[in-house]
């Protein structure tokens, strides 16, 4: 999605045609809520990535793209804006690997033995 944004930003900007894209974090929704088997544990697991403390809410997402789609942004083409409460400098990778480890190590007991110490490698 990050390079279509840039190649159509780059394509259609002779036409004065902006591009970009959201890359939204953890969002607070019923669907998320739901996916989840444990959805208390799934947010604390987020929360400790990122460093605003709280899940963004769909409002958030909305707002920056009536922000992007507005004229205070004539002049952005090719951004990927995170909203994400600073989700994506905190090492988002690690993040959601360590919460795959204590997802499996809670439901499958005997299962990513292996994993646990990599984890902690990280």
């Amino acid at each position: 999605m990050i390079a279509l944004t840039k190649h159509m930003a780059a394509e259609l900007a002779e036409h004065n045609v902006t591009i970009n894209s959201i890359a939204p974090g953890p969002v607070k929704t019923e669907f998320r809520l739901a996916a989840n088997l444990d959805a208390k544990a799934a947010e604390s697991a987020y929360l400790t990535n990122i460093p605003m403390g709280r899940l963004g809410q769909p409002e958030y997402i909305t707002n920056a793209a009536f922000m992007l789609a507005s004229d205070d942004a004539a002049y952005i083409t090719g951004h990927v804006l995170n909203v994400d409460g600073g989700f994506i400098v905190t090492g988002v990778r690690d993040g959601i690997y360590k919460f795959r480890v204590l997802h499996r190590q809670r439901h499958e007991p005997h299962a990513g033995q292996e994993d646990q110490g990599e984890a902690v490698e990280r």
